[in-house]
């Protein structure tokens, strides 16, 4: 299982990966990620009609701790989502 160019597109525009994703990263199937997240190897944030999705910067965390390569597109998504994050206005107390 490859992610193929669309995949990655859709990646980037949302800021979250899809389990999918890091299936097709890994070179496993979608179970197994499932699996993985269930044992706590890798977080999730789950949408409100439950699918999973994954921060970048986690991701790339999961990929470096279990030996796996690590696209660039991926670690110019963490970047790119960092750096929108710590532009982001913050609310002030009042």
């Amino acid at each position: 299982m490859t992610i193929t160019p669309k995949a990655i597109a859709l990646a980037q525009q949302r800021r979250l990966l899809a389990a999918s994703d890091i299936a097709g990263m890994c070179g496993v199937c979608l179970k197994t990620i499932h699996n993985w997240v269930d044992e706590g190897k890798v977080p999730e944030i789950r949408t409100p009609g439950g699918h999973r999705r994954f921060r970048p910067a986690e991701v790339i965390a999961f990929l470096q701790r279990f030996a796996f390569d690590i696209p660039a597109w991926l670690t110019e998504l963490a970047a790119r989502v960092e750096q929108e994050k710590s532009s982001a206005p913050t609310a002030q107390a009042g």
